[in-house]
């Protein structure tokens, strides 16, 4: 999935796509920047960048067991940190680190 939106928050799309395995290029320096690993769970592109999205994809359509392994990485990933009861914890961790201050 490719979303190289230069105003992307945090982005729900990018998770649900990588939660289904898929393999996903975002904008470096926003929301997605924040839990894909470029290269390991998706890519970033520098924002208006075509070409960058360009040798991505060829190199995507090249290699579809690359296309596999970043997609179950990026699942995992999704599996692993991005859960509600995760979030949840780290949200306790930050209400217990302001109320000890």
């Amino acid at each position: 999935m490719a979303l190289p939106s230069t105003e992307e928050a945090f982005g729900i799309a990018y998770i649900e796509a990588m939660a289904c395995e898929s393999t996903v290029i975002g904008c470096e320096g926003e929301g997605p920047s924040e839990f894909v690993e470029n290269g390991e769970t998706g890519y970033l592109v520098p924002p208006n960048d075509p070409m960058a999205i360009t040798d991505i994809l060829t190199d995507l359509l090249d290699n579809p067991s690359k296309v596999r392994q970043i997609g179950k990485n990026a699942s995992e990933y999704v599996r692993n940190n991005l859960t509600w009861a995760e979030n949840a914890r780290k949200n306790e961790e930050i209400y217990h680190s302001a109320t000890n201050q």
